[in-house]
């Protein structure tokens, strides 16, 4: 049955959200720390897909368990992705993360899913250096020299993710 999901009573009349109260309820959300998909579902908007689920995973890593869970979602999850979805999705989210992707989704084999997130990511200007892993340079006594920079998506990588078989 279309528009039917579970749990939902469709004859409920719906709530009426003026976009400025949408815009400060989503505000707190993120200020409360709670990731791009949950505040979708608390704010009654649509939930996700895979190219923007693939865009969360590098915001949040650690909400994720790190960069090698993540890496190992997407290595499933990569196959999926609608990439001229992702290419108007990356023009939306930070630089950083859409470097972060770009990377990881042609480490994967997914290098078919990149050619229009470059291209948006190209669009908004030249790209700074950014760290793979933030987690590896938040103790600078600590951290380990780059193993490899990626100049296609201008990523330093101080670890290869290592996703799970």
């Amino acid at each position: 049955m279309p528009g039917h999901f579970p749990g939902i009573d469709a004859t409920e009349q719906p709530i009426v959200i003026s976009p400025d109260d949408l815009r400060r309820e989503n505000e707190v959300l993120r200020e409360l720390g709670v990731c791009t998909v949950l505040r979708r579902r608390l704010l009654g908007l649509a939930i996700s897909s895979a190219a923007l689920t693939a865009l969360d995973l590098l915001r949040y890593p650690q909400a994720s368990g790190g960069i090698d869970s993540v890496a190992t979602a997407l290595s499933d999850l990569g196959q999926k992705i609608d990439s001229e979805q992702l290419g108007r999705l990356s023009a939306l989210v930070e630089r950083p993360v859409v470097q972060r992707l770009g990377h990881l989704l042609e480490h994967l084999g997914h290098d078919a899913r990149t050619g229009p997130m470059l291209g948006s990511l190209r669009a908004r200007g030249s790209l700074p250096w950014t760290e793979f892993d933030r987690q590896e340079v938040m103790e600078p006594d600590f951290e380990p020299e780059p193993q490899r920079r990626d100049p296609r998506w201008r990523v330093i990588v101080r670890r290869v993710p290592e996703p799970d078989e």
